[in-house]
């Protein structure tokens, strides 16, 4: 069975006029996971952090500042930092991450200066850019960066931010991936298909359908009694 190593990523945020804008960095071709991608600046939780901080998710804030600041010269309070959601790479893939999601505020307009090595470049974008861009195909992003990107497509002040991603307990999600016709569905709990992996089971819909090559993302929720706040649904 493949390892599952944790993992720390930070949805780095900027107010901008009325809007707001999200940094996404671009990793090298060359890694083996996620390569080429747009993603939150973060990695992986670094052992002798795990050993410092028995408690995970203690550890993950240590390596999310760490990481910032190894990707992009970006230095951010640990006290900042608020975790949000957890995410979990689905079975099939080589390499698992059990990743804590944090948010903060990026006030102090410090100068970016990517590592050169696993990150090429950066952009700040507003969500509503990030999201157009990736159904253009323009940008690659994984679909926990484009979910949560899409939390918080209306919002336009950090407050806002934060009453949406705060709107719901912190929830873990480990997806089942099951692929069709060069898409791949991205199932979560509650989905007809999140048991066996298979997409053509019939029934309620809770999932992430994307095919990167051609830059289509499409979400879907239909009939399903479990609920996890993606696309900014409410729970009625």
């Amino acid at each position: 069975m493949t390892p599952i190593k944790p993992a720390a990523t930070v949805m780095l945020i900027r107010e901008r006029a009325n809007d707001i804008q999200v940094l996404l960095v671009r990793r090298n071709t060359s890694l083996s996971f996620a390569s080429g991608f747009w993603v939150f600046p973060g990695g992986k939780v670094d052992p002798d952090e795990l050993v410092t901080f028995p408690e995970e998710l203690d550890a993950a804030k240590v390596a999310a500042v760490r990481e910032v600041k190894e990707e992009c010269d970006l230095d951010i309070e640990q006290s900042s930092l608020e975790f949000f959601v957890h995410w979990t790479t689905p079975v099939l893939q080589k390499k698992r991450f059990s990743t804590y999601f944090f948010f903060a505020l990026e006030s102090t307009n410090q100068q970016i200066t990517v590592d050169g090595s696993e990150i090429l470049e950066h952009q700040w974008m507003t969500p509503k850019e990030a999201l157009h861009k990736a159904r253009k195909g323009e940008i690659a992003l994984l679909p926990p960066t484009f979910l949560n990107i899409e939390r918080i497509m209306r919002c336009q002040n950090y407050g806002d931010v934060k009453e949406e991603l705060q709107r719901v307990e912190p929830v873990y999600v480990i997806p089942s991936v099951g692929l069709k016709d060069g898409y791949a569905h991205c199932m979560y709990q509650g989905d007809a298909g999140f048991e066996s992996g298979d997409p053509d089971v019939s029934g309620p819909r809770h999932r992430f359908i994307y095919n990167f090559q051609k830059g289509e993302y499409v979400f879907e929720y239909n009939d399903c009694a479990e609920f996890y706040p993606l696309n900014g649904i409410k729970n009625n």
